[in-house]
């Protein structure tokens, strides 16, 4: 047993190689106490391998720790899925360069009832140290999503999400 553990361990190291990963943004909400993050995680050359995504209740238990290859997200993931509606999804843009970067495109449910969808597109670019996400040409760190209330249906979807940067994100607690 003991073998089996030390092979398995040797092989998941050897397909890893030096891979960092780089915390981009927190995602918070006046919908629930869960916060998201996105994660990159890049190559030995400092380029683009992946996305990390994770979400994590206010009691801390884990709703999602996702990570996806960045060829991946160029078709689209749903990062939130509630009653069967896919609330909100992350695409990159076609042009996308995992050496430079590019748009982030995030696509979300504005009304449930009637299907409007809205997106948000924000920059992924890459300076000497690392990349950074921009909206325009604000560099940000967080957002937050305000959900969409109707009065006799409830929450009905998402009515806007807003940018902001703020130094230093505070540590990831698992």
């Amino acid at each position: 047993m003991k073998l089996m553990m030390a092979l398995l361990f040797t092989v998941s190291t050897a397909f890893a190689g030096n891979l960092t990963e780089v915390k981009l943004a927190e995602i918070t909400s006046n919908i629930d106490y869960d916060t998201g993050r996105f994660f990159l995680i890049n190559d030995d050359n400092g380029d683009v391998d992946s996305v990390r995504y994770t979400n994590t209740a206010h009691s801390g238990r884990v709703n999602a720790d996702q990570v996806y290859p960045w060829h991946q997200v160029l078709d689209g993931i749903i990062l939130v899925e509630r009653n069967g509606y896919e609330v909100l999804k992350l695409y990159l843009e076609p042009d996308f360069s995992p050496k430079t970067g590019g748009v982030i495109r995030i696509n979300y449910l504005y009304n449930g009832a009637t299907g409007v969808r809205y997106n948000k597109n924000l920059t992924l670019a890459r300076n000497t140290e690392s990349f950074f996400i921009k909206d325009g040409e604000k560099e940000i760190n967080r957002m937050y999503i305000y959900g969409n209330w109707k009065v006799v249906l409830g929450l009905v979807g998402i009515a806007s999400i807003d940018t902001l940067y703020t130094n230093p994100i505070p540590p990831y607690l698992p």
